[in-house]
């Protein structure tokens, strides 16, 4: 069926720019600061030398939020060169926050671990086309954390580090005039009542096998 089409103004998400960046966030604590974090008892790396123990330490991360930060004046203009022309840029910063949760494992078995979600944050700068009157809209996609436990001399050392790509977009509504057609809804297809029981079925046999060939005397 063919649909006559009109030339109609609609309102579109129009993209300025669009950038994603991989980051990395790591912090390590040790001694005191460990166990100002953690319920884990004070004689946890009661031994001598450097070494790896047997416990492992699992991490939970939540809470994942970025947004950009407001700038006293607005987005900081920015002159550049690309391939050999000027442009203008704004200054764009990023703030990533998020928590985690550790966990000290003897094997599968909870040893201790942090009292309080531990708090992480960074703060990533851009430099992007993001005129007056646009949205940054900034999103923390695909990502993994890490934890790395061991002891030292008696005293614990905990490394947390965090992966994660930041996709950054500045985006604007746009109004938009374009050919078309209008749309209707589509007729529902015909669908038969679902079959809970289905029909019992024999079992396959392998004749060839047996009974077989019958073989005459």
């Amino acid at each position: 069926m063919s649909h006559k089409k009109h030339n109609v103004c609609i309102n579109a998400k129009k993209v300025f720019d669009w950038v994603i960046r991989p980051v990395n966030v790591s912090e390590t604590y040790s001694g005191k600061q460990f166990f100002k974090l953690t319920d884990c008892p004070m004689d946890l790396c009661d031994t001598d030398g450097c070494f790896g123990t047997d416990f492992t330490a699992d991490v939970k991360v939540f809470d994942v939020q970025a947004k950009e930060l407001p700038q006293s004046g607005g987005r900081e203009k920015m002159k550049v060169t690309i391939n050999g022309e000027t442009v203008t840029l704004h200054k764009v910063r990023i703030l990533v926050t998020f928590k985690v949760k550790v966990k000290i494992l003897d094997g599968d078995s909870k040893v201790c671990s942090t009292e309080d979600p531990i708090d992480f944050c960074t703060i990533e700068t851009f430099y992007l086309c993001a005129p007056k009157g646009t949205c940054v809209d900034a999103t923390v996609l695909d990502g993994m954390a890490d934890a790395e436990f061991f002891c030292c001399n008696n005293t614990p050392t905990l490394t947390l580090s965090a992966d994660f790509c930041l996709d950054v977009q500045v985006t604007d509504f746009v109004k938009l005039e374009v050919e078309a057609s209008y749309c209707n809804p589509r007729d529902e297809f015909p669908i038969s009542d679902v079959m809970v029981c289905e029909p019992l079925k024999e079992p396959k046999q392998c004749p060839h096998v047996f009974p077989g060939k019958k073989h005459k005397c």
